[in-house]
Formats: structure tokens, sequence, C-alpha cells
């Protein structure tokens, strides 16, 4: 049925006889590809069987031509489908054709985002760029971190919901950095925990995206001999990988009850009803509360808006210092629901936040109401007088505000700047735009201005400098500034 596709050239036949040889020989291994051997990552599995399939298919052509215009005709087809562009990204790099296998694997990722087939499809291909004298899309990673160490799958947790609302968890502070995770056995010392930590104390860090983590890209990880904390000491200097100790960081980002629909997030205001929320009551149960006595630092809540929800609400309640003395909360929030009443509805918990992170992508009325779905100026600005005099007053410790970059915010990052300051904000983190699922395609390639191919790149990229360039004229006016009731705070890039 395939040769008699390409034969008569009718590609529309394709995904019919796809469909058909994959149920054929889904379990059985009809060719050994050279991809990187993975242990127990769902995510890199159930893109490596199928893709090695699609490999085959395209093999199985006359030619190298045949082969590649097969794959491209079934992309065509099937647009949305990562699974044809990594096949696609595979052969391409194995004929030789750097930048055309570039651009195969960065559609890949681009529709399957936070995925380790995905990310070793564009970080291969972007080496192949670079070793063969082309221009890559990302700054090469030139360091070599066998002897640097992260921490974080020793000390940090996070909790995910993902498809079908699935819970796991994963070890960094971005899903972009590791794109692993962990959704069979949660427990912090489980096998596949074990692996990932082996990796990082062998120091082939094979699970992450040394293009996207800026420690590994840049080689700023410590070095392991330098490692001075007697706990940390201990795994390195014995190679634990079973820990003694729960989690000392942990992050939560399985509740997606949100009172905003913001456009880069989701399509609608989203409301657990109550079998879920007692499912997610449980789960907390058994997975976070028992940890509570290890954590540091509880990271509320990165899938929505904790303050808008029962459950997040519920376990925040929960939190006083007289119970967990040692525990601070970082409460991410879009500022619709922060106000003083709010503070005093949580009564004792309310000691225990300690820093606020402010998602805000727009310092203008007009961006800001449109980016923030549901949020009026005028309400952010209350919450903002009310957090500044908590931060001013020492109740809180930190203030951050989290940005997306892109289309229709780039223009305001120097106002950002100013914003940040007058609200007493101690550090900006600006990060490019990451779909979650709330855009098509075509919608998302069109807002996503860090993408090298959006008109407006190269004009962003200058916005990114003018801001540098006035942030270090305003770290000249520290004292200045400060003595006036501002701040000067530090931005954190995660942009060039």
């Amino acid at each position: 049925m395939i040769h008699d596709a390409r034969r008569t050239n009718d590609y529309t036949k394709i995904p019919k006889a796809v469909n058909t040889f994959l149920a054929a020989v889904l379990d059985t291994n009809i060719v050994d590809v050279d991809f990187p051997a993975c242990r127990d990552s769902d995510a890199y599995f159930n893109s490596l069987a199928p893709v090695r399939i699609l490999y085959a298919l395209a093999r199985l052509q006359t030619d190298s031509k045949h082969a590649s215009d097969f794959l491209y005709k079934l992309s065509e087809l099937q647009p949305s489908n990562h699974l044809n562009f990594l096949a696609l990204s595979k052969l391409l790099l194995e004929e030789r054709h750097w930048r055309a296998a570039a651009d195969a694997a960065l559609r890949a990722r681009s529709l399957r985002e936070f995925d380790l087939a995905t990310t070793r499809a564009v970080n291969n291909t972007q080496k192949a760029l670079h070793n063969n004298g082309l221009p890559p899309d990302f700054p090469p990673n030139l360091h070599d971190n066998t002897h640097r160490f992260c921490a974080l799958p020793f000390t940090d947790i996070r909790i995910l919901s993902g498809i079908h609302k699935k819970i796991s968890i994963f070890h960094c502070i971005a899903a972009a950095w590791l794109p692993i995770s962990f959704s069979e056995d949660l427990s912090w010392n489980s096998e596949d925990c074990q692996e990932l930590r082996r990796s990082i104390l062998e120091g082939d860090y094979r699970y992450c995206d040394e293009y996207r983590c800026h420690f590994l890209r840049e080689g700023t990880l410590p070095l392991k001999h330098n490692i001075a904390d007697p706990y940390l000491r201990n795994i390195i200097d014995n190679n634990l990988v079973v820990l003694p100790k729960g989690p000392q960081n942990a992050q939560l980002g399985y509740d997606f009850d949100c009172n905003l629909s913001c456009p880069s997030c989701r399509a609608k205001v989203e409301r657990s009803d109550d079998a879920t929320v007692a499912t997610l009551d449980a789960m907390s149960s058994e997975l976070i509360v028992p940890q509570l006595p290890f954590i540091k630092w509880l990271h509320m809540a990165q899938a929505g808006e904790a303050l808008a929800s029962r459950h997040s609400m519920r376990l925040l309640k929960a939190l006083t210092p007289e119970k967990y003395p040692n525990l601070k909360v970082n409460l991410l929030t879009n500022m619709s629901l922060v106000s003083q009443k709010k503070w005093e509805e949580l009564g004792e918990s309310a000691k225990c936040i300690k820093t606020l992170s402010m998602s805000i992508d727009g310092v203008t009325q007009e961006t800001l109401e449109k980016l923030r779905r549901g949020l009026k100026w005028q309400r952010l600005l209350d919450a903002l007088k009310f957090v500044r005099s908590l931060r001013r007053s020492g109740e809180l410790e930190r203030l951050d505000i989290s940005f997306m970059l892109q289309k229709d915010n780039y223009l305001e990052l120097s106002k950002l700047l100013e914003f940040a300051s007058e609200w007493c904000v101690d550090i900006i983190r600006v990060a490019p735009l990451v779909t979650r699922g709330s855009y098509t395609p075509a919608g998302f390639k069109e807002v996503n201005i860090y993408h090298p191919e959006h008109p407006l790149f190269e004009e962003c990229k200058a916005q990114v400098q003018r801001c540098k360039e006035l942030h270090a004229k305003m770290k000249l006016r520290k004292k200045e500034i400060e003595a006036s009731g501002r701040s000067v705070p530090e931005i954190m890039w995660r942009v060039w």
C-alpha cells in the first residue's frame, strides 16, 4: 500500500497505510536505529517506538530522495504530529542535510515542548550545524560539565499534572531544562530518580537540555570538589542516589484551577469539581504532607491560581509557623485575589508566605488586560499597593515579577524596569513564551517573537539590549533610587 502511494504520488493514502503498518508491527523490533539509550522516560519511549517505525518505513523507499519525500509528504498531511518531524530530522541528519534536519527537529519540539526525544533531536541537529560551519539557532554548548554538580535532583521535587490530569514528578526548576518526568513511581527514591541522580554524579547529564539550561550552556555549575555543604558533600563522596532525607524545595504545578483565562495558558476559566478536589486532597496527603518537615521552600501554585482553588487554599491554610517552623512559601500569583482581606482569611498561614512571584506580562493597562484576561488594571494596582506595604514592613522577604516575552509586550521591557522599581520588586524574570496547548501552531508562531524566524526577532533582541543598558545605568544610581523608597531590581534573563 505504501509503495503504491509513492508510485502513484497519491500521498493521501499514506496515513491509512502507516496506521495499517503500525498495527501489524508495533510489537516487532523491525529495525535498530541509533537513538540514544534512556531508562524509563514515558515521554521518550512513547515517541521512540513510532519514530523507529516511521524511520523504517522511509528506508523501505527505493532511494534517499524518495525516503525524505515520503516523510515530507506525511508531515504535510499530518502537520500536528511531532513523530513525523522526529523521523524526518533523523533521516535528514544521516543524509547530511544539516539545516533541513535542524528545522525538522525544531518543528517537532514546537509541537511537543517538554519531551526528551524532541529535545535530543534539537540538540543533535544544533551540534551538527555548529560542527559543519553553519550558524546554529542557539549558542552552542562548548563546556565540559563532567566534573560539575547540579544539586536539584538531590534537593528539589516538582509535582505536575499533565495529559489527562495524570500526576508526575520531575526534579528541576524548569521543565524545558530537564524534559523528563516520572509518573509511575512518585516516590522520592524511585528507581527513576536514582537513575537521574546517577547521570549527575557521573557527569553525563544525559537527560538535561544543555542548550536551554544556561548553567550547562555557560559552564557555571559548581565544581564537585568545591561543594562544601555537608549533606551534598556526603552525597558526592559516597555516590548516593538513595537519599536519607526528603526534598528541601517543592514546586506544586498540578492544580489547574484559575480565575483568569490568559491567552498563553488556557482558553477558559478552570474550576475543579468535587471529585477532582477530593483526588488532589488525597494525593497531597500521601505525597506532599509527609515531606513538609524536610521542605524549606514550598512553591505554590505553578499551574493555576492558588488563591482561587479550593484544594490549594485548604493546603495553604494547613501550613502554620507553629507546625512547620522551617517552612517558607513562595506564592506564584496573577495578583487578581491578593488583598488584605485575603491575608486575613489565611490567618496564621499568611505568615508562612515569604515571597510572592507575580505573573505580570504587561505594564500598561491595554497590554495587561489583554494578556491577563479577566484582570482589571485597577485591581492589579490595588494589589500592588498592598504587597508593597508587606515588602517594606519585612513581612515579605522578596517580590518577583515573571514576564513572558512575546509579540504583545516586548516593547514594554524598558517600562517594566521602572514599573518594578516603583513597586519595590526585587527580581524580574524574563523568559520566552512557551506553549501549553492553548495556541494553535500558527497562533503560537505569530506571538513567539523569540523564534529566529519571527519577523520581529531582531527588533526584540534590540529591545532586550536597550533594557540591559538602562538597567546598568539604574544600578549606578542605586543609593539615590533606594533612598526615594523604590528598588533596583535584579533581572534574570532566560533570553539571549
